[in-house]
């Protein structure tokens, strides 16, 4: 049985992974002002970056229509047998929702899977699933085995201003200048679908102390350890984090990925992530 395994943009996937497990990515888009992107298409990474600074007002996102999943599907069913779709959670986007929608149009075997993860916790899941389809594994031993994963998965994120946080509403004007002016580093933990705050941290490096020791500790005894420090146009500042977890656990397997620009409108240039699976 040939599974095909779709995704969307936020999975923080690199080409080479695309290409070499056969990973169908479907984009969002962000938006500033009058101008729409088809994220890492029309925009990369870094080009979203640089105009993020530069932007008065906060550019906003949005999911995929529900077309460019009928299209995506349809070709794909064309030389495949079945497809398992793994998206951005249901609580940050309406992809899952879009995705499902295009279910109901495209005839064919499509399991719909909500990551509720997303950067590279959603990437995780992504590639396992691929694996599994590889080796010939069924619909329903990878939907299986992606809820496995996902227990086994963490994302911490240290912000390295409020700012973004105030432009986009999830923290009040007052309360972004108190932290601003008291050094307070938010820390952020994807849990639950959503990104809650896990700590409120004075200083930058006491946050990123915290999110080092949480690692240590999830991954003692563990077998096998893998991951992403993942940054927002901060690449020196992730390779010495790199170095750092490294340094404590060397056996980890962590690469070093710039943020998906669709969750980088939320939370600023200068974000670190330390995204990683424990077994």
């Amino acid at each position: 049985m040939r599974i095909a395994i779709v995704t969307d943009s936020t999975a923080d996937l690199s080409p080479q992974e695309v290409a070499e497990y056969g990973i169908t990515v479907v984009p969002l888009q962000i938006i500033f002002g009058e101008h729409a992107y088809r994220d890492g298409i029309d925009l990369t990474a870094a080009e979203f970056y640089a105009k993020l600074v530069n932007h008065k007002v906060l550019p906003t996102t949005s999911q995929p229509a529900v077309g460019d999943f009928v299209e995506a599907f349809q070709k794909l069913l064309e030389s495949h047998d079945a497809i398992v779709g793994i998206f951005i959670s249901s609580e940050l986007s309406g992809t899952v929702r879009a995705a499902e929608t295009a279910r109901e149009i495209v005839s064919g075997e499509i399991a719909i899977v909500d990551s509720g993860m997303t950067a590279y916790a959603l990437g995780i899941q992504v590639i396992e699933a691929a694996k599994r389809a590889q080796v010939g594994a069924t619909v329903e031993e990878i939907v299986s085995r992606l809820q496995e994963v996902r227990e086994r998965t963490s994302a911490y994120f240290v912000l390295d201003t409020f700012e973004y946080l105030r432009r986009g509403g999830r923290v009040g004007g007052a309360a972004a200048a108190l932290g601003t002016l008291l050094q307070i580093k938010p820390v952020l933990l994807l849990r639950n679908k959503r990104i809650e705050v896990y700590e409120k941290v004075r200083t930058h490096k006491k946050a990123l102390d915290l999110i080092v020791s949480r690692f240590v500790l999830d991954v003692q005894g563990k077998q096998t350890v893998y991951g992403a420090v993942v940054h927002g146009a901060a690449v020196e500042q992730a390779i010495a984090l790199q170095h750092e977890v490294l340094t404590r656990v060397p056996d980890a397997n962590l690469r070093v990925i710039e943020l998906d620009p669709v969750i980088g409108v939320h939370v600023g240039p200068g974000v670190l992530a330390l995204i990683y699976y424990a077994e």
